[in-house]
């Protein structure tokens, strides 16, 4: 099974891409994750991640999160390879299923939403059913 869970913030700006052929949406950024332990200076360490979503999940993020937004990525650890100069580079990135929005940056507006809804409360009856 291949299934990773990393909490953490946002260490980039957020860019929509679409993929070359099949023009699919993804968005790739680095996540920041603080270690549970010091090191010898009595300091935390942070580990960086590069994360990628697609389609919906990437439209979401782009769309409501932004750099320093603490997020919890489920997903997939996926290694690819390429070619430079003839030498074989590895990289490893989190390929994401699922992120956990834990604090909002941006506001979400509704439009065209014109009165609030009305709640009727039955006469005589000031309690709340729970």
């Amino acid at each position: 099974m291949n299934k990773v869970f990393e909490l953490g913030h946002i260490g980039n700006d957020l860019e929509l891409k679409a993929t070359s052929q099949a023009n699919v949406s993804f968005v790739s950024f680095s996540l920041a994750v603080k270690r549970q332990f010091k090191n010898a200076q009595d300091e935390y360490e942070t580990d960086w991640f590069t994360v990628i979503a697609y389609r919906n999940l990437a439209e979401n993020l782009c769309k409501y999160q932004s750099k320093g937004s603490k997020v919890l990525v489920e997903g997939r650890l996926q290694v690819r390879s390429y070619e430079v100069d003839g030498q074989t580079k590895y990289v490893t990135e989190i390929i994401a299923e699922d992120i956990t929005f834990l604090d909002s940056k941006k506001t979400v507006v509704l439009e065209n939403v014109d009165t609030k809804p009305e709640v009727e409360i039955p006469s005589g009856d000031d309690t709340l059913p729970f």
